[in-house]
């Protein structure tokens, strides 16, 4: 479920305001100005992260305190998630297999024992695959890492299978979805 929070930069206000909304959805006793709410699904996030898609939407408005004002905010999906499937013959050959995603940044998630979940990346951005099986490179259609570029609200799907040529490694095969949320 999506956490509501509102936050307001007004003209009396040099810093961004943070306020809970009600149970009623509403705020109350705000001086006439003009307004920015930025809606989020979570006060605060890292990337990247496992399980976690992240949506943000904002819009301006003029508010008067002597009416009532209604913010109607579209909120996107502003990351990117990453999941993988293997083929059994992939499990089998390599016994200790890991994944590492890095970032542009240069952080990363280790995926060796986070089967069947997403990684959620900022985006727009690229992300480096490394596998390795026991912390040995496991080369990638003859690749020591792939990269894919992200843009938000993506969802990709990399399938692993054995590689045709024994020298190769694997072969991963991708499948780029929009809208994110599985």
């Amino acid at each position: 479920p999506l956490r509501r929070q509102r936050r307001m930069c007004g003209r009396d206000s040099s810093k961004p305001v943070t306020a809970r909304l009600g149970t009623d959805r509403t705020l109350s006793n705000i001086p006439d100005g003009n307004y920015t709410v930025t809606l989020t699904s979570s006060q605060a996030y890292e990337m990247p992260a496992f399980d976690l898609p992240f949506y943000k939407g904002q819009l301006s408005k003029n508010v008067s305190s002597d009416a009532v004002s209604v913010f109607d905010v579209l909120c996107e999906q502003s990351n990117a998630g990453v999941k993988f499937e293997f083929d059994a013959s992939v499990i089998k050959k390599y016994t200790m297999f890991g994944i590492t995603l890095t970032d542009s940044e240069g952080a990363s998630l280790s995926y060796s024992d986070a089967f069947g979940r997403t990684a959620w990346f900022d985006a727009p951005g690229t992300v480096t695959i490394t596998l390795n099986n026991g912390g040995t490179v496991v080369p990638i259609e003859i690749a020591s890492s792939a990269q894919l570029e992200l843009a938000p609200g993506e969802l990709w799907t990399v399938t692993f299978n054995l590689a045709s040529s024994t020298s190769a490694g694997v072969e991963m095969d991708v499948e780029r979805e929009s809208g994110g949320q599985p």
